[in-house]
């Protein structure tokens, strides 16, 4: 929990001191391929950019996500210690430094807390193509009830997408990770992700996404586990 609060204070005091900052409030529903009944999550994400010295930039996410059963947080860092290492008329590239923190507490289950950092690759090609690549080294401490002692996991993970701007208003993203902003499993678990955001102006914005989860993926015995609909909107705050 220290860390908890001491990124929290971080990331509050450098989102005070950014121009860009938004608030998104989603809905995310999920229809599970098992005999697991349907359930709707809500989450608020907070956003921003800071810019300081001459060319380095942070992004910044917090944010919350809640049901029934439990309770998340999540807080992502983005460092950018140059604006592009490659700089022509087609084509844009470079690297920076990326970090998750993110804690779920099942209630009267478990605390689980999911540490990831790595490298985050960064390709811009002419006509508005984004192109993404992101490798993570992941700790994953767990604290289960009834259990003795907590245990440990280190794994790697792993991100990829395709984003096109088509103009100022409307984008449109596709995915494949192998992890959530507020889902950190075990194992691999890939997740296919399609999305669109939309906006109406410099104040308000609206997306949605549509995602498949799949299980055992990268064995023989891959089956797909849940297909989750996403509905939300951003305001500049």
């Amino acid at each position: 929990m220290k860390r908890l609060s001491l990124s929290a204070a971080l990331f509050l005091l450098l989102s005070m001191l950014s121009a860009e900052n938004y608030l998104e409030i989603a809905g995310t529903g999920f229809i599970p391929s098992t005999a697991a009944r349907e359930h709707i999550e809500i989450s608020s994400v907070f956003k921003t950019d800071f810019n300081f010295a001459e060319n380095q930039s942070i992004d910044l996410k917090a944010g919350f996500n809640i049901n029934g059963g439990f309770t998340g947080f999540t807080e992502n860092i983005i460092y950018r210690p140059v604006q592009s290492l490659i700089d022509m008329d087609v084509f844009k590239f470079n690297i920076a430094a990326e970090q998750f923190f993110h804690w779920r507490y099942l209630y009267d289950v478990s605390n689980q807390l999911d540490f990831l950092i790595g490298p985050h690759f960064e390709f811009v090609f002419v006509d508005s193509w984004f192109f993404d690549i992101s490798l993570y080294y992941i700790f994953k401490f767990c604290i289960i009830s009834g259990m003795e002692k907590p245990f440990g996991i280190n794994d790697g993970y792993f991100s990829v997408s395709l984003k096109k701007q088509f103009n100022q208003f409307f984008s449109a993203e596709a995915s494949v990770t192998t992890f959530d902003f507020f889902y950190y499993p075990r194992f691999l678990v890939p997740v296919f992700s399609l999305g669109f955001e939309y906006k109406v102006c410099d104040q308000l914005y609206f997306f949605n996404k549509l995602k498949v989860r799949y299980v055992d993926m990268f064995t023989l015995s891959a089956y797909f586990e849940t297909f989750q609909i996403v509905l939300g909107a951003g305001v500049k705050l």
